[in-house]
């Protein structure tokens, strides 16, 4: 949230900074090519030469041609959350439930010794085969519960790192973080780039566990997940939901948030969401202005859909937007495999390639 020097005379504002320069709103990612409908899409992740997603509890391979059908590799008892690829071969998946599974040759078991204190696995990233870092949404919710504690300003994420070659060791390398859900390489050496959602920023965490650097703030949505680009310039960050200023008040009246948290079903909570518009008792209705029976696309909205590629600061060149009057929303997870550019839509339950006509790489 933004503040200026008036604020100390006027009273706190309520600003949102604007989405302009290269985040200026498109229909871009509204108007890409779809390439599989399926319930939930999330955790796209290279696999060997073919890309995985998965879809509540299953994982599943996307199919080679458009609209095919996708093969299912494991179905688990609790729903996946992150996902990660070892060097060398196989799959590391985090589940809501907390733990870790390796699947590898068609099997899943689970990684055992993890540090009870490594919870809610929101996002994985492999420095090598034997080390994993784990970013941890919260201390004491599960990953789906991400309303919760976003509405109760819980502040307990960390980034742990791993050693996985023998008895597992967890070390922290940064505490007290707004729910990190995207973790990446960085440009520099020996840094990791996170995606902090609560905070609306990007930090540089040194894998030496000093103290972090942001390096870009004031978000105007709520960033996940973050993967490499291809051709090894820059990055592609997933954005799963605008911010907007109804939100941003009730995060201020503590009264009312629990008040709500405790008497109101959590799908009607005034508070960002992965699709919007299936139900007449959702908030915000009001705001989407209607002409001629047209939804506006610059109306306020619980969902919207952003991909953002940025460049090796972490600063947006170009962006891909679904926007309120739009159904591609829930924007979790961007691979880009150099031949294809892939976007998962949890709130659209869809698959698109931002690059038309491009064959599965």
């Amino acid at each position: 949230m933004s503040f200026s020097l008036l604020d100390l005379f006027r009273g706190k504002t309520l600003t949102i900074p604007p989405l302009d320069g290269p985040l200026q709103p498109n229909n871009h990612l509204e108007q890409a090519p779809a390439w599989l409908t399926f319930s939930e899409p999330d955790n796209l992740t290279r696999h060997g030469t073919g890309v995985v997603f998965s879809s509540q509890n299953s994982l599943w391979q996307l199919p080679e041609h458009a609209h095919g059908k996708p093969l299912l590799l494991w179905t688990f008892s609790e729903p996946i959350i992150s996902i990660a690829a070892r060097p060398g071969g196989g799959l590391v998946l985090g589940l809501n439930d907390n733990s870790l599974w390796l699947f590898t040759d068609g099997q899943a078991l689970p990684l055992p010794h993890i540090p009870a204190q490594v919870r809610c696995p929101t996002a994985l990233l492999f420095l090598d085969r034997q080390h994993l870092i784990v970013c941890s949404g919260s201390a004491s919710l599960a990953a789906s519960e991400w309303q919760r504690d976003l509405l109760l300003h819980h502040r307990q994420g960390a980034i742990w790192l791993l050693d996985l070659s023998g008895e597992t060791q967890a070390r922290c390398l940064a505490r007290q973080l707004g729910f990190p859900q995207g973790v990446v390489r960085g440009s520099r050496p020996d840094t990791l780039l996170v995606a902090e959602s609560w905070r609306h920023r990007l930090l540089e965490v040194p894998l030496s566990g000093g103290a972090y650097r942001v390096v870009l703030d004031s978000l105007p949505a709520y960033p996940s997940r973050l993967s490499p680009a291809a051709d090894g310039q820059g990055f592609w960050l997933a954005c799963f939901a605008p911010r907007n200023r109804l939100v941003e008040f009730v995060m201020r009246e503590t009264a009312y948030r629990h008040a709500m948290l405790n008497e109101i079903p959590a799908e009607f909570w005034i508070a960002p969401a992965f699709s919007s518009g299936k139900s007449f008792l959702e908030p915000l209705q009001c705001g989407g202005v209607k002409t001629m029976g047209v939804h506006k696309s610059w109306s306020p909205s619980r969902s919207w859909g952003l991909a953002v590629r940025l460049d090796n600061h972490a600063q947006p060149l170009t962006s891909y937007h679904s926007r309120a009057d739009g159904q591609r929303h829930g924007v979790h997870s961007v691979l880009d495999t150099g031949k294809a550019i892939w976007v998962a839509s949890r709130g659209g339950n869809i698959i698109v390639n931002l690059h038309p006509g491009v064959a599965h790489d």
